[in-house]
This record gives C-alpha cells, sequence and structure tokens, in this order.
C-alpha cells in the first residue's frame, strides 16, 4: 500500500518533458477530486472495494501533500506552488 500512497507523485516525471506538461500531469494527479469521483464509483456504482481504497488512498495523499504545504504546481517551476514557495531558497 505505501507504494500505492506515494504513486501520485510519480507525475514529478513528467517535469522532464516541460515544465508546462509536468504541472498539469503533477496537477491533475493532486486534486481531491478524481479521488473522490474514483471511491463513489467503487462504492456506489461497481460496488469494488479495491476501487474505493484506491480512491481513498488518492485523497489521503492529496490530503499528506497539503498538511505538508506542497500545493499545486506552477509552470515556472516545481517549487512554485499555490500555497507558496517550497525548499531552500
Amino acid at each position: 500500500m505505501p507504494v500505492l500512497f506515494f504513486s501520485p507523485d510519480l507525475g514529478m516525471l513528467f517535469y522532464l518533458a516541460s515544465p508546462r506538461i509536468g504541472a498539469l500531469v503533477y496537477n491533475m494527479l493532486h486534486l481531491y477530486g478524481p479521488g473522490l469521483l474514483l471511491a463513489v464509483l467503487g462504492m456506489a456504482v461497481l460496488g469494488n472495494l479495491g476501487l474505493v481504497v484506491l480512491g481513498l488512498l488518492w485523497v489521503g495523499h492529496v490530503g499528506f501533500d497539503r498538511m505538508l504545504g506542497y500545493g499545486l504546481k506552477g509552470v515556472s517551476g516545481f517549487a512554485d506552488t499555490h500555497l507558496g514557495r517550497i525548499g531552500r531558497g
């Protein structure tokens, strides 16, 4: 489960393509909505507990990142977030 919990952070690899693509993919993976939608679909529509768990892990990851001060990324660079600049500098 820890691997799944941190899997949304793989979106940072898209920064290797460009800051714009990296920010887009990373931010899409760090929104609450898709995780909630996945959990609701798994629970109410498909009756699939695995999807519910994946959705809740996704939501938990996003919340954990926000708690640590990591926000949605800007196209100017990985350290610029909607919560402010992260890291040293």
